[in-house]
């Protein structure tokens, strides 16, 4: 393949929580969900084991991101960011005010 038709690779550090939950299962978190939703006692052994090892991979990156700390740091953030809006936005409003509108031309 010609050099410059070659894509970097996509480092998964630089993607959101959710794109690399979505990346390292191979599907959205939605079909994940569903998956895990199925009734376990009703499965057939290869349902079964697709389950397993979704349950696996959802229980080893919450174990990872709670034992690191990104887990409470990413709540916290989301947590502020509301926080944080509700007392910037009126220091903005202030400091940009909308433009004045002009009358409709007769």
């Amino acid at each position: 393949m010609h050099a410059a038709r070659r894509r970097a690779p996509t480092r998964l550090g630089a993607v959101g929580h959710l794109q690399r939950r979505s990346s390292i299962l191979g599907m959205s978190l939605d079909q994940a969900h569903h998956i895990l939703a199925w009734p376990t006692a009703e499965l057939d052994p290869p349902r079964l084991a697709v389950q397993g090892q979704v349950r696996h991979v959802i229980m080893t990156i919450g174990t990872k991101a709670t034992l690191d700390g990104t887990l409470g740091r990413e709540a916290a953030r989301e947590r502020d960011r509301e926080r944080l809006v509700k007392e910037l936005a009126p220091r903005f409003s202030e400091l940009w005010p909308a433009p004045p509108t002009r009358p409709p031309s007769t």
